[in-house]
């Protein structure tokens, strides 16, 4: 189990920083996609233990915490993208533009 939550934690860390490579994603806090990954890598640990396998069983527990970390960021970078179209601001400043 100790195994499992380290590397949803591992997992999640790294998909959120790579996350924030996109150029697009910019605007939103460091912190936030690595949050969310690490969230959505623990939820893929739960799911593959309610399939039944053991959660730190291997590659398919890391696979399924990599996937749904993955999912997670993806729809929070479309999601903030979205929303800074949507209300454009000042990139400097980050005030709404007049």
């Amino acid at each position: 189990m100790l195994a499992g939550l380290i590397s949803a934690v591992v997992a999640g860390t790294v998909v959120g920083l790579a996350g924030r490579l996109v150029p697009r994603w910019r605007n939103v806090p460091v912190w936030l996609p690595m949050v969310i990954g690490v969230v959505a890598a623990l939820a893929g640990s739960l799911a593959v233990r309610a399939v039944g396998a053991e959660p730190s069983g291997g590659g398919s527990s890391v696979a399924m915490q990599l996937f749904f970390a993955a999912v997670g960021v993806v729809t929070m970078g479309a999601m903030a993208a979205r929303r800074a179209a949507l209300h454009p601001s000042d990139p400097l400043t980050g005030r709404p533009a007049r």
